[in-house]
């Protein structure tokens, strides 16, 4: 507007930004992110009974069954967390 002219990066340091920064703290999140998928899968399974040895002990499914439950509401409070966090761009 003013018609002078405005600093900018290189293309190169746009790129390293972009490619050395933001896809690798990107890719391990979904990693983070897949694993507690997982880990979430395998309690889920244990604490319903499939598993025989611990189908045995009730001790150790009551434990994985409160587990679950933390889990799930670890879940719930990140994921409302995530969507009313206000950007500010």
């Amino acid at each position: 507007m003013t018609g002078r002219l405005e600093p900018q990066y290189p293309k190169w340091k746009r790129m390293w930004k972009y490619y050395g920064v933001s896809v690798p703290v990107v890719l391990f999140c979904l990693w983070i992110a897949f694993n507690l998928m997982l880990f979430y899968f395998w309690m889920q399974v244990n604490s319903t009974g499939v598993s025989k040895e611990l189908a045995k002990n009730l001790d150790k499914n009551k434990v994985l069954r409160y587990l679950g439950c933390v889990a799930d509401n670890t879940k719930i409070l990140l994921t409302s967390f995530a969507t009313n966090f206000p950007l500010r761009i």
